[in-house]
């Protein structure tokens, strides 16, 4: 294999690693959902943070009102056991009691309806997770031959990037260099251009015999006159 062969040969692999690049992004992206799919996991992930929230409410009620109960009962147990001896004491207990009951009642409503928003909650919840649970089975179904060809792609790139890893420790490190800064400095990362017609087929200037006569078989690589990429002829 000539060294200009060899640098197409190089081309040839790192075009390829770059095509499966830009595929395994669109993989990538189409399989993390359509527009539905991530309407289907908003609504799921809502509906969680809702019910979160509304059992933090009623969970705190519930422990005022647990706290209430037991003030209350604490109180109650002073008054009829004959703990307190003093009638101010005893009178300022009973209105406290009279005073926690009074706001305990108060909360009943509040209780109820927190009750019913946690009860709502889950069962919004349970729905939306139901509808998540269906579009994300449906999603794998229908993207099997994705996942199918991300694996088979998987297996190709790390053949062809072992490929070009012994290509590149045989070449000359000049030649490697020079392939190099022209694939870093070119737009679409072809540095090495085939002599189709007499002519490079990345800018279209025709190619002199001596060029092309070098580029098949040239101890140097030749470079197109014009757009400086290293030409190669069969």
């Amino acid at each position: 294999m000539s060294r200009a062969e060899s640098l197409h040969r190089l081309q040839q692999l790192d075009t390829e690693l770059d095509a499966a690049r830009r595929r395994g992004k669109e993989i990538d992206t189409l399989l993390k959902g359509t527009p539905a799919l991530q309407h289907a996991r908003d609504e799921h992930a809502r509906a969680e943070v809702e019910w979160k929230a509304a059992s933090t409410v009623l969970k705190d009620l519930e422990d005022s009102l647990r706290a209430i109960d037991d003030k209350v009962q604490g109180e109650e147990q002073r008054l009829y056991t004959g703990a307190i001896h003093s009638p101010k004491e005893m009178l300022d207990v009973e209105h406290e009691v009279a005073a926690l009951k009074k706001r305990r009642a108060g909360m009943d409503d509040a209780l109820m309806a927190a009750m019913e928003r946690v009860e709502q909650a889950r069962a919004d919840l349970a729905a939306c997770k139901a509808a998540h649970d269906h579009a994300e089975r449906n999603f794998n179904a229908d993207n099997v031959h994705l996942r199918e060809e991300w694996d088979r792609m998987v297996v190709s790139v790390r053949a062809k990037l072992e490929q070009r890893q012994a290509l590149s420790a045989a070449l000359p490190k000049a030649d490697l260099d020079l392939y190099t800064a022209l694939r870093n400095k070119k737009t679409n990362g072809v540095a090495v251009a085939v002599i189709k017609a007499g002519a490079c087929s990345q800018c279209g200037t025709a190619a002199s015999s001596q060029q092309v006569q070098q580029a098949r078989t040239g101890s140097t690589p030749a470079l197109c006159s014009n757009c400086g990429r290293v030409l190669y002829a069969t």
